[in-house]
């Protein structure tokens, strides 16, 4: 995780203003599924326990 975050970095340090839409994008992307997971494992520890 840290290891994207750091190229996320680099890339939008030399990249264009359409990359960094892209990147953006990406990054959103990445922070709304890591949250789906989130809900779901927590659903499932309720259910379990």
């Amino acid at each position: 995780m840290l290891n994207w975050i750091a190229k996320v970095l680099f890339i939008q340090k030399r990249s264009t203003e359409k990359d960094l839409r892209k990147v953006r994008v990406l990054f959103f992307l990445e922070a709304f599924f890591g949250l789906i997971v989130l809900i779901i494992l927590f659903t499932l520890l309720k259910i379990f326990l």
